[in-house]
C-alpha cells in the first residue's frame, strides 16, 4: 500500500478501503470514466481528491479540478 494511501484512511478511517485502493489503481482512467466526490463540508474531499491526483499523477497522467457549479455548466 502507498504511503499516500496509508495517509488517507489515517485522516478519515471511516471510508471504503477497498474502493479507494481500487481508485489509486487509476484503472477507472483507462475504462474512460471520472471521479466526483460528493460529500458534507469538512468530511475529507479536498485531502483525498489532492492524493487520487498525486497518484495518478505520478502514473503520467493529467488532472482536472473544477467546482459542482462548473461541472454543470
Amino acid at each position: 500500500m502507498s504511503c499516500r494511501a496509508i495517509l488517507i484512511f489515517a485522516f478519515q478511517p471511516s471510508i471504503d478501503e477497498k474502493r479507494i485502493k481500487e481508485v489509486l489503481t487509476g484503472r477507472y482512467i483507462h475504462h474512460g470514466e471520472n471521479i466526483i466526490l460528493l460529500d458534507p463540508t469538512g468530511v475529507g474531499k479536498t485531502h483525498l481528491a489532492t492524493s487520487m491526483t498525486v497518484e495518478v499523477l505520478t502514473q503520467g497522467h493529467t488532472a482536472l479540478y473544477i467546482t459542482a457549479n462548473d461541472f454543470i455548466s
